[in-house]
């Protein structure tokens, strides 16, 4: 992880819990209620996603070419194959397919909220995050009430603004979860929600939510470096930044020895400067 910087897009974000989880266990639901797979192909499916669990991703990509080979517009096995070539060694080629398949189970059922869904998160595994933002919002649109994918598409939405700096929107998006527990007492989501404000120009905001987060979890070292970080790039209180930088060491431990090198370097630079005051 690295500093945010004042205009830069290099931010220091620990992950929210499920932000890019791999849904294969939606998509298997999928699959054992839809009734236009053929039986054959139900069970190589079902074998697929029993090898996609245990990290077999070589294996279940065999089976869904076998699919395929059946029938090139079964929609399931377009989103499994996809998601296998994206989580194997494929190349260049076995991307450029995977994302070919998923455009293609779009075209073929563009009323179908998961299609939209993998597209989107197919791009951001590409880190094509422009690409993916309308997908996503597409499969958000199209989304059944109450259905439990509506905070990963969220999350999802959230990091593709980020990565376009669209950090009104992307606040925005992030609003709903706010609401529910497991992330109202997450701080890692209130130092992303401190980020988004930040960037926006919000100080008032983040600065609340920095303090909401460093509640939750006063050891946490990403929000103590980012509170460093705005005290030192934002507010030039130098002193102040000093004791986060110091306290995000301690929090560090024995961890992340590149990132601590780095504060050292910075803690370095500050010790310098205050001396020449």
């Amino acid at each position: 992880m690295i500093f945010f910087k004042k205009d830069s897009n290099d931010i220091s974000i620990a992950p929210i819990a499920s932000i890019i989880c791999i849904p294969v266990y939606f998509l298997f639901a999928v699959l054992c209620f839809s009734g236009c797979v053929p039986v054959d192909d139900h069970k190589e499916l079902s074998h697929a996603y029993q090898e996609i669990q245990q990290g077999d991703y070589s294996s279940a990509k065999i089976r869904t070419e076998l699919c395929l080979r059946n029938d090139n517009h079964n929609i399931e096995a377009l989103l499994l194959n996809s998601l296998c070539q994206l989580k194997s060694p494929s190349g260049v080629l076995g991307i450029s397919k995977a994302l070919f398949n998923l455009e293609k189970a779009t075209s073929l059922a563009p009323q179908r909220y998961d299609t939209w869904y993998y597209l989107g998160w197919g791009k951001v595994q590409c880190k094509k995050y422009r690409e993916a933002l309308p997908a996503l919002e597409k499969a958000l649109k199209l989304l059944p009430p109450g259905n439990k994918r509506r905070e990963d598409i969220l999350l999802l939405i959230v990091r593709c603004c980020i990565k376009n700096n669209l950090y009104t929107k992307g606040f925005q998006y992030l609003q709903p979860l706010r609401c529910l527990e497991q992330y109202a007492s997450d701080p890692n989501f209130y130092n992303i929600t401190a980020i988004l404000a930040l960037k926006r120009g919000d100080e008032h905001t983040a600065v609340s939510h920095f303090i909401q987060a460093l509640k939750k979890d006063p050891s946490n070292a990403t929000v103590l470096q980012n509170i460093a970080v705005y005290f030192d790039i934002y507010k030039a209180k130098q002193l102040v930044a000093r004791d986060y930088y110091i306290r995000t060491i301690a929090a560090l431990g024995d961890r992340d020895i590149n990132r601590r090198l780095l504060i050292q370097k910075r803690l370095g630079y500050l010790a310098e400067y205050l001396r020449g005051k």
